[in-house]
């Protein structure tokens, strides 16, 4: 069954909620490639054309559904380097202890829509994907002492 009792106010990431580990989670890379010159993400990260990012998609398996679904996007000067095996285990752990990143803050907004194509694709909505879903962006501040 799906994960029960997590109240808005307390919105956790799947390995928070798994602290006490009753639940079989496994992390899918679903695609990795770069990206340059896309409007939305350059005015995001207030950058130019010049700057590229990786653009990973993954999906998250709980109990065996796939309830999760995120795209992130990242840096590529601040982040030169991501494979599938990064991906698919913590990448703030990767950009911390690897590269020696400090992420300072991270801001989550929750809002109600209709899944994309994208996400119908690699989540298991059932009788969900006619109705809203609920979303949650994380927007995260990396800071590195060298830039």
């Amino acid at each position: 069954g799906r994960i029960k009792n997590n109240y808005l106010g307390n919105i956790k990431t799947s390995s928070e909620l798994n602290i006490d580990g009753k639940y079989e989670i496994k992390t899918s890379l679903e695609s990795l490639y770069i990206i340059q010159g896309d409007k939305k993400i350059m005015d995001i990260f207030g950058s130019n054309e010049d700057n590229d990012f990786y653009r990973v998609s993954r999906s998250r398996l709980i109990n065996g559904e796939r309830l999760e679904y995120e795209v992130s996007y990242f840096d590529r000067k601040l982040v030169p380097f991501i494979n599938k095996e990064i991906a698919e285990s913590s990448i703030y752990k990767y950009l911390e202890k690897e590269l020696g990143l400090n992420i300072t803050h991270s801001r989550r907004e929750i809002s109600f829509r209709y899944a994309t194509e994208e996400e119908k694709q690699h989540m298991d909505l059932g009788e969900y994907n006619k109705y809203h879903i609920f979303i949650k962006w994380k927007y995260t501040t990396i800071r590195n002492s060298d830039i």
